[in-house]
């Protein structure tokens, strides 16, 4: 087979600059592009991310125009998606969106519908991601990042990516980078990459400026007349060099995800913004299903402003913006836009609850609750800091008017040396001494190893030194202080300290629905202000967890803080969240553990890890926006912040001041899972644990209309539903997915008169007409399958 080349500027859409300036960076670049291509035959060129397409036609409408035209004659390429997005930090339904909106665009205003998704430079890729892929018809994939692996090569170029549902798509690892000069010895170093590696002698080579865009120039473009005139490499864009390596036979097929061996503090670093990310992700779904439900009830539903706000946040979810490697002013901005998200997600919910309310029959002293999420559950209502009432058996994707109410089953016991909280799941208790939880039971099992401390805080040193490089790039990892971690790498072992002497440890609150005992540590670092951990100890009457709410006041330099649980129990495999999914790995320590496994030393997860016991219990702990994960068999440890330094400018050198200083605030929860129940009962709680309910009081007296109690949507089997909003073109469209690899057989009710449903695609296209009898929906759902549901 020949070689085969295309003209590519990767632009990042901030990293060492702000947004504001990679606009102009697209003009300069793209006009740069366009005037070659014109000139020179051999030129074609492939851009990446919908979002620069749309600076073009809003401010740039000239370039724009040129553009099409250079879709329309076969010289330029349009690949998805949005941007070029982090695919472990955002949640599914992200994912979902950054295609889902970046081909709606391509098809209104560029007249192309993209198969082809482009993600050169992301750090690592769930397992998910094909699954999520194939929804959209999408069958082609590319990077070159896992040429950063620290540890074992990744060993394909070419090869079918099958996801958890057995989903399959055509992937390319690149052989090169994804620029540089079009040269014969460039393309000869990549054909005996691949020879040797893989026994092909087909190659993608991609020429051009990237990172801050540059577009490439008259010697790249006579450099790749040359080659083609001489037979040495053929012009092709992306979807026509993906359809002649469909030809190639038995490429081999990965069963995992594609994780990366290096940037792994990117899942650390600017902590506070990704918790605050997650927030907005959460109140958006919350906001479309509010907003649908308002309109079922005859308000607006406001489609045009929910695309804007998905826009804003999908924006945000770049990966050098949302893992932490961009420089500072850039997350002065990411957090006023994400401010302006929070704002704007508000005004549409607080008016669309006024939609619900006014058709209940509320009294003035009454309070209304509505539960997003589609199971009966109890859920925490903070009336005030002294004041907490647990609202009990709220309906699914409903709501239910409640009063106050102060009942309830806690159990409470303090003695010289310990504290001991519980209620009628759970049985905890905290030292006296050293204010970390030293015991942990469900249904008489105990999960935590008292004898390694119980549950506490970890400081490491995470000073950047050299040693550890990119296999094949060569660079070293002290370069990267705000992309990676080094605590296992200090000249003299690994260097912790461990919070185990309070400043102050006491009891705050004893309620009979709840009970508080608060800790406080200083960790003290020379030459920098003391840092502060508050740690609110919290049990509540009806929820099955023990919150633990972090309040931390951080000044520390090049340290990282991690949450220590040592298990009672040997778990020689972990589960871990990911978006739209889960994925099992293994304990890098094992005796069975592959090189790869080993070099899992910081993993990925979203809202939950679950630690498997014997009899099918297990632990599960929840997090409310954290996403690195350490573990063995016998512990498992949440990255909770760090301190690296910020990237320098682009123009601009030396040491940019250290991330993450000031105050943190975040949850996490200690959950035993119960040994008569499944996955899915982890994976609601955990959503529960991230969804709060919508509470509202003081609203006034509504019409009656409706009872004091009522569910919208209603959902008879195992999965979860995490969408109800206006389908992009015409109805409404639900979107669930399947957790426990089962097929399983689903009923929803909508409650409302529905004439037909569908089964559609993630874009919404129908695929199959699904039965309706007595006004519940009827399908099946396939194992780890994520299902579109379109009602009319």
């Amino acid at each position: 087979m020949p070689v085969y080349m295309v003209a590519h500027s990767h632009i990042d859409a901030a990293w060492l600059w702000r947004l504001e300036e990679t606009v102009e960076v697209c003009k300069d670049s793209f006009l740069k592009v366009l005037d070659l291509i014109d000139k020179h035959e051999a030129v074609k060129y492939v851009q990446s991310s919908i979002l620069y397409y749309k600076w073009m036609q809003l401010k740039h409408p000239k370039i724009f125009e040129k553009i099409k035209k250079a879709i329309k004659d076969g010289k330029w390429e349009v690949v998805l998606p949005w941007v070029e997005f982090d695919t472990n930090i955002p949640l599914g339904e992200s994912l979902v969106r950054q295609f889902l909106h970046a081909k709606i665009y391509c098809k209104d205003f560029l007249g192309v519908e993209p198969k082809v998704v482009w993600l050169p430079d992301t750090f690592g890729f769930a397992w998910t991601l094909p699954s999520i892929m194939a929804g959209f018809g999408l069958k082609y994939f590319l990077t070159q990042k896992l040429r950063w692996n620290d540890a074992v090569l990744y060993p394909f170029h070419y090869f079918i990516w099958e996801g958890p549902d057995g989903s399959r798509i055509l992937a390319h690892q690149m052989v090169g980078d994804y620029g540089g000069f079009p040269s014969e010895e460039a393309i000869e170093k990549e054909i005996e990459l691949i020879k040797n590696r893989q026994g092909l002698d087909v190659i993608y080579f991609i020429y051009g400026y990237g990172d801050h865009g540059g577009g490439i120039d008259e010697e790249m473009a006579e450099a790749v007349d040359r080659l083609a005139s001489k037979g040495k490499a053929i012009p092709a864009l992306p979807s026509k060099f993906f359809e002649k390596i469909e030809e190639i036979k038995d490429l081999p097929v990965w069963r995992n995800e594609l994780y990366l061996q290096y940037h792994r503090g990117c899942l650390v670093t600017q902590a506070e913004f990704k918790r605050n990310h997650r927030i907005a992700e959460v109140k958006l779904l919350d906001a479309e299903k509010l907003a649908t439900i308002a309109e079922w009830l005859g308000g607006k539903y406001p489609l045009n402003d929910l695309r804007s706000l998905w826009e804003e946040l999908l924006t945000l979810q770049f990966h050098d913006i949302i893992a932490g490697s961009s420089i500072e002013e850039v997350y002065k901005d990411a957090g006023k836009t994400l401010s302006a998200i929070n704002a704007k997600i508000r005004e549409i919910m607080d008016s669309s609850i006024r939609a619900i309310v006014e058709k209940t029959p509320i009294d003035e002293d009454e309070i209304f609750v509505f539960n997003t999420l589609p199971w009966r559950r109890n859920a925490i209502i903070e009336l005030s800091d002294k004041e907490i009432i647990v609202a009990e058996s709220l309906p699914p994707l409903g709501y239910k008017i409640v009063e106050k109410t102060s009942g309830g089953r806690i159990g409470f016991k303090e003695l010289d040396d310990r504290i001991m909280l519980g209620n009628e799941f759970f049985e905890a208790v905290i030292s006296k001494e050293t204010g970390s939880v030293i015991s942990f039971k469900r249904e008489g099992f105990e999960y935590i190893n008292a004898k390694e401390g119980g549950v506490y805080v970890q400081i490491l040193n995470d000073t950047p030194v050299w040693g550890r490089k990119a296999l094949e790039s060569g660079y070293d990892a002290i370069l990267f202080d705000a992309w990676e971690l080094f605590h296992l790498q200090q000249p003299n072992g690994v260097v912790k300290t461990c919070l185990l002497k309070p400043e102050s440890i006491k009891v705050i609150a004893v309620k009979p629905n709840y009970a508080r005992v608060k800790a406080v540590y200083k960790y003290r670092q020379e030459g920098r202000e003391d840092s502060y951990f508050y740690i609110t100890y919290s049990v509540y009457s009806g929820i099955p967890w023990l919150e633990m709410k972090f309040e931390i006041d951080w000044h520390a330099a090049h340290r990282v803080a991690k949450l220590y649980i040592p298990l009672s129990y040997y778990a020689d495999k972990m589960v871990f969240d990911q978006p739209y999914g889960l994925i099992e790995r293994r304990d890098p320590g094992s005796p069975n553990a592959t090189l790869y496994d080993k070099a899992k030393w910081e993993v990925p997860g979203q809202m939950w890890v679950y630690a498997p016991a014997l009899e099918n219990r297990g632990l599960a702990v929840f997090d409310d926006g954290k996403y690195g994960y350490d573990f063995g068999g016998k512990y498992l440890r949440i990255s909770l912040i760090r301190a690296a330094r910020y990237p320098p400018p682009y123009e601009g050198d030396g040491d940019g001041d250290f991330t993450d200083q000031g105050r943190h605030v975040f949850r996490i929860g200690l959950y035993g899972k119960p040994a008569k129940s499944s996955m899915l009962d982890v994976v609601r709680r955990a959503y529960e644990f991230n969804f709060p309910p919508i509470v509202k009081m003081s609203i006034g007296k509504g019409y009656g209309q409706l009872p004091s109690e009522f569910s919208f949507v209603e959902v008879d089997g195992n999965v979860i539903l995490t969408v109800l909003k206006r389908g992009e073109k015409e109805g409404y469209v639900l979107r669930l997915y399947e957790v426990e690899g089962k097929d399983q057989e689903v009923k929803i009710n909508p409650h409302l008169p529905i004439k037909k449903a569908y089964k559609a695609k993630l874009d919404e296209e129908k695929v199959e007409q699904l039965s309706i009898e007595n006004g519940w929906i009827k399908l099946k759902v396939k194992p780890h399958e994520i299902a579109t549901i379109a009602m009319l």
